[in-house]
């Protein structure tokens, strides 16, 4: 230690130059002298003793004056001596402060370590122990190593424990369990350490004693959690794959090993796409799962066409990044399904869209065909009954040229007639009405009607051998002929190629089998060999713009209807010959006769009377028309507009009316169907004729039921009306 000696010399200097002159320099070297001292733990007092030493020493050199000066030297160095003791003192008690709290950290620590620690000497005796360890084990305190070696289920491993760390003086762990008070033991891990002091003297070992049997629990939560994921991901109906970050395989789904046709997951470990098959390259989208790993894109999920060895699949894939708990991406994790029926079914469900906007539009154009079918039966009602009235009055002068146009009038009324009850079996509004038909007359009639239809591009050839007479309704067969044409039209207008547009029209009789078949043949396309069974299918067309696929199911169901056969020979490339099997029937007699009709009086009682007809119809060109015919005929007529005004004439007349013909729609409310019922409850002994331009299905969807009842339909012929009256007279 520095003793005072060694500061007197230093301290004479700074008295000899403060006697000679004070300066501002030599009170700063006393200060440092000051804090030189109380670094080196000098005392106040030695401060005083330096100053007595170094004035004692310089007595005959300093005068009495200086000497009372000097003391000014003197509280410098006290002062700055004193306040270096007092900080020094001061930073050692921070200095235990810290110690202390250091301690108690460090013991607060070992006491809330969330391991048991028991202190042990060089022999095992038991030192020392946190407080957790009389939580785990109540009632235990060891002392001995007998004590501490006893709380083990296997002694053994402790004592190999021991010997190794006191050997190599590394810190060694095993797992072993112990042994409670409650006899229920616990899974633990034991380490030992050895420790020492600051001279690295052995002072014994610490043993940590930690619970594992948590984690245990934990690790078979985890377990149960790992095969539940793995059950599930087997279970979902999905295609299940992950990849590293390098796109390497880290697993998947059995349902995937099958769509790749591999058996074992092991296989596909650690392997790139290209490393295993096509299929697996197939089912894999490279590039958008480097995109997701890229972070390019965070997900994807997009629908897919697959084509392997074995199947063609629609699939809708997801990509979605695999990442750390840092948010980094390590891999990626793919599934897709297949969603291929889904397709179909959308597809189905489109065509079958298609199909009910085709039906709507169908329904629609058929009810704007019925109603204008009903009031063009009005027109052509008048036309045709006119021109046959003058037809007949005229018919006594042969030479007459005023017959001849009389004649094509009624052909054109005629023609004016088919179209309408063409319109209402486009509508399927008109009942079923088989009649004898000539099969050639007729197609020759149709080819005129559709001309328009059929178009003048095309070259129409019609052959026969005889005539051939069938029963028929005439507006189905136009629609069997119809069609068959402009299928035959459409193949041909299809074809890329330049070929002569010819539609080949036959008639031949099958003696044997009592028909006679209908063979149309066209030059176009022809029909694929896989869409030959679906040609028949409502709805199905192959005709992307147009077409209601209708023609042939429409064809197949009147044929059906009417006892024939029908079939269809094409090859792709040749054209097609649709050929149907017509049920012959015998020439009806006197068919090609023009018969003339004349109402006879009807005699009662030896006497020629005229029977009264009432004839109720708001269209006034029909009711004039209809009282003509029957005036002309030797009836007597009342005309009516309306049923209110039937019967108001009927109360103020005497008459007694053998016939009512009534229109079955009528203004106002009123139906033909009512006032014909008061009619004859009025007059039982009369007849009744109802008249309507609306078909018998119109009819009865206005819940007006003619069953069993008269009804002639607009337009009717001069020949037929005046029979059905006849008849019907004659009947009462």
């Amino acid at each position: 230690m520095i003793s005072i000696d060694d500061y007197v010399t230093q301290y004479q200097s700074l008295l000899l130059d403060y006697s000679q002159k004070s300066s501002e320099n030599l009170l700063y070297q006393c200060s440092e002298l000051g804090k030189s001292m109380a670094l080196k733990q000098l005392s106040p007092e030695d401060v005083i003793t330096l100053h007595e030493n170094a004035v004692k020493a310089l007595q005959n050199r300093l005068t009495k004056s200086q000497i009372i000066a000097s003391f000014d030297l003197l509280s410098e160095v006290s002062v700055q001596q004193t306040l270096w003791l007092k900080r020094e003192m001061e930073l050692k008690t921070l200095a235990q402060k810290k110690i202390i709290q250091k301690e108690q950290i460090e013991r607060s620590i070992i006491s809330s370590f969330p391991d048991t620690l028991i202190k042990l000497s060089m022999d095992l005796v038991v030192l020392d122990k946190n407080n957790l360890f009389d939580e785990v084990f109540p009632g235990i305190n060891p002392k001995s190593a007998d004590d501490f070696l006893d709380m083990f289920e296997s002694r053994e491993d402790i004592n190999k424990l021991h010997n190794y760390v006191l050997r190599t003086h590394k810190r060694m762990s095993i797992r072993t369990s112990v042994k409670r008070k409650c006899g229920v033991p616990i899974s633990c891990e034991v380490t030992l350490v050895l420790i020492g002091n600051l001279l690295d003297k052995k002072q014994g070992f610490l043993c940590i004693i930690r619970d594992l049997s948590a984690q245990e629990e934990i690790h078979s939560q985890l377990e149960v959690a790992q095969r539940m994921v793995e059950d599930v991901i087997e279970a979902v109906p999905l295609r299940i794959y992950w990849k590293d970050f390098n796109l390497r395989y880290l697993g998947c789904n059995k349902a995937y090993l099958n769509d790749i046709d591999i058996k074992s997951e092991t296989e596909i470990l650690l392997k790139t796409g290209k490393e295993l098959s096509e299929n697996a390259l197939q089912f894999s989208d490279i590039g958008m799962e480097k995109k997701v790993i890229e972070r390019e894109l965070a997900y994807t999920r997009c629908e897919r066409k697959i084509k392997t060895d074995s199947q063609r699949l629609d699939i809708l894939q997801t990509v979605h990044p695999l990442k750390g708990l840092d948010g980094s991406i390590y891999g990626i994790i793919c599934c897709y399904e297949d969603i291929s029926k889904l397709k179909r079914q959308e597809k189905e469900t489109k065509r079958l869209e298609e199909q009910l906007k085709q039906s709507e539009r169908l329904e629609s154009i058929g009810r704007l065909a019925g109603g204008i079918s009903h009031d063009f039966n009005n027109i052509v009602s008048v036309v045709l009954g006119y021109s046959q009235m003058i037809e007949r009055s005229i018919s006594k002068v042969p030479t007459d040229k005023t017959l001849g146009y009389v004649e094509r009038i009624s052909d054109a009324a005629q023609k004016a007639k088919l179209l309408t009850e063409r319109l209402l079996t486009f509508s399927r509004k008109k009942a079923l009405d088989l009649k004898p038909v000539e099969m050639h007359k007729h197609i020759e009639n149709t080819l005129s009607t559709y001309g328009s239809i059929i178009g003048e591009d095309l070259i129409v050839s019609l052959e026969t051998d005889k005539t051939h007479w069938i029963s028929a309704d005439i507006s189905q067969l136009d629609q069997v002929i119809l069609n068959l044409l402009v299928n035959a039209k459409d193949a041909m207008s299809e074809s890329t190629k330049p070929i002569e547009k010819r539609i080949d029209v036959k008639l031949i009789e099958l003696p044997e089998r009592s028909q006679v078949r209908l063979t149309v043949e066209d030059s176009g396309l022809g029909i694929p060999p896989e869409l030959k069974d679906k040609i028949f299918d409502p709805f199905f067309t192959t005709k992307s713009n147009n077409g209601t696929g209708l023609g042939l199911a429409t064809i197949l169901g009147i044929v059906l209807q009417n006892n024939a056969q029908i079939a269809i020979d094409s090859e792709l490339g040749r054209g097609t010959k649709v050929m149907i099997d017509w049920p012959l029937i015998d020439e009806p007699l006197g068919c090609a006769q023009k018969q003339q009709f004349k109402f006879p009086p009807v005699k009662v009682s030896g006497k020629n009377i005229h029977p009264i007809v009432c004839v109720v119809e708001d269209e006034e060109p029909v009711r004039q028309l209809i009282s003509e015919i029957l005036n002309e005929n030797g009836f007597i007529v009342y005309t009516f507009d309306r049923g209110s005004a039937l019967f108001d004439t009927l109360n103020n007349r005497t008459f007694v009316p053998n016939l009512l013909i009534s229109d079955v729609i009528l203004p106002e409310g009123e139906n033909g169907l009512k006032i014909s019922e008061k009619f004859l409850r009025l007059y039982p002994s009369a007849q009744r004729i109802l008249i309507s331009g609306y078909s018998h299905d119109v009819l009865s969807q206005k819940d007006l039921s003619l069953k069993n009842m008269t009804f002639i339909p607009k337009p009717f012929s001069l020949e037929h009306f005046v029979n059905i009256v006849n008849s019907k007279v004659q009947a009462r």
